[in-house]
Formats: structure tokens, sequence, C-alpha cells
């Protein structure tokens, strides 16, 4: 997998209030108003980036992965894995329910997604997925927040190498 740096591969034009063009080195796409998501408080460490989209590459072999487009600031976008490719593995039901009473969403609503860092060490790359503080996101509200859990059970740098085996290996389980 390939993956060049996120200003180097997007681009922005902001010409349509209900559209914006996406163009990435893999993909083009079109944001549309259901994937916009606006995050109040921001990013922890980036207060002041706080309109998101959503955007799925149309190569297969970067999915389950997303873009969490910024939309303020396009060099300043991101990898994400949805919680559903984690198959209930990162955030348990009482972990969910807890969240959602915090942010008041409803549970039908309530969606988890998790910050990915590329790692280049050695001519390989790694990557990790922050399971420590996903961004909460209530698709009825289109508004979404960067939580840090309590429980130390959960890793900032959780290695995804490892666990993509692991589910390859059970898919059929």
């Amino acid at each position: 997998m390939s993956i060049s740096n996120s200003s180097q591969c997007i681009k922005t034009d902001h010409s349509s209030p209900e559209s914006d063009r996406g163009i990435f080195h893999f993909t083009e796409a079109e944001i549309i108003a259901s994937e916009k998501v606006n995050l109040p408080h921001g990013l922890h460490g980036l207060s002041n980036t706080n309109h998101f989209a959503f955007l799925s590459p149309s190569e297969t072999s970067l999915k389950p992965f997303k873009v969490l487009y910024n939309l303020d600031n396009p060099a300043i976008s991101f990898i994400v894995l949805p919680g559903e490719a984690f198959n209930g593995f990162a955030l348990r039901y009482e972990d969910k329910a807890k969240v959602a009473d915090t942010y008041n969403i409803d549970a039908d609503n309530l969606k988890v997604i998790y910050l990915v860092r590329i790692l280049k060490k050695d001519d390989e790359l790694g990557m990790t997925a922050n399971l420590r503080a996903p961004i909460i996101i209530d698709w009825g509200r289109k508004l979404a927040w960067q939580h840090i859990l309590e429980s130390s059970e959960f890793q900032f740098d959780f290695p995804l190498k490892d666990f993509f085996a692991t589910l390859h290996k059970h898919k059929d389980d």
C-alpha cells in the first residue's frame, strides 16, 4: 500500500455548499452532506479544525480504511478505521453505552472510528490505531468528539499488522 503525504494527495474546490470535490492520488470522491461531521472541540491538539467529511477509497485493497478529510485545511486529513472493522474487539458494549450517555447520543446513531498512524522503519510500513482516544460520532446530529477512554487496557498505538492477520485467518469462523 502506498500512501503519500496528505497535503500532496488532496485538492479541494469549495465552490458548492452542498458538495465539495476531493481528489486523491488513488481515487476521486464527491463529498455529500450526509458524510460531513462537525467536531465542536476539534481533535486533541487541533482544536481549530472542526469540519470534516469521510471519504472511502475506491481501491478495494485500501478497505476498510477511510479518510477523515479536513474541510477547513485538507493538509490535515487522517486515515481512519471504522470500529466495525474490529468486529467488536475494540470498544465493548458497556463502553459504548457510557460514551453514548456522555454525549447524549442515541445508540442507533453512535459510530466509533479510530485514527491510524503509519510508521516507516527500515523500509517497512507499519500501522497502529489509537484505541484509547477514538472519535465518537453522532450520525443523527452530524456531531463528533474525540474521547479519551479511562481504561488503560486500550492502547494509544495498537499494532494493526498482527490484528489484521488474525482477522483474515478467522474471517470464516
